[in-house]
């Protein structure tokens, strides 16, 4: 089942990169084993995933202000892991766009953008991604 869905996403993500300017990838990069979204883009790209240095500080600092973070058993902390196990490679960019939200957006090709599916901070992200974007002017844009 695994190998049918990032091979279905992986498809699905790369014809949408060849039609459209921006891509936008939300959910699915959580801890869970049913969280695949990085693998499955990555699949998509050619891409390896790897442990983003910056990413894992950034968590283990908000994890160590929150208390039920805190104290994770190693099982929970390796699990946690996936949140900050990125594609690497070619074209990727990890961007933190705001200061008070440690997850990154993974950008993949200036058009591929990995997003939390997490409401209470997704807003937030898009907003900050914008001075990020590079989309031509609504004329020349397809829609």
């Amino acid at each position: 089942m695994f190998a049918d869905f990032l091979v279905s996403s992986a498809e699905a993500v790369t014809r949408l990169a060849g039609r459209y300017d921006l891509v936008v990838v939300t959910g699915g990069i959580g801890p869970t084993d049913n969280d695949k979204t990085y693998a499955a883009v990555a699949n998509a790209f050619g891409l390896s995933l790897q442990v983003h240095q910056d990413s894992l500080q950034r968590m283990e600092a908000y994890n160590a202000t929150r208390r039920h973070l805190a104290n994770l058993s190693d099982e929970k902390r390796q699990q946690r892991m996936k949140l900050v196990t990125l594609p690497s490679g070619p074209g990727v960019e990890v961007l933190h766009v705001a200061r008070n939200i440690w997850t990154p957006v993974v950008r993949i090709q200036q058009k591929v953008a990995l997003l939390p599916g997490d409401p209470a901070i997704y807003q937030d992200l898009v907003e900050r991604l914008k001075p990020y974007l590079n989309i031509p002017s609504i004329q020349k844009r397809r829609v």
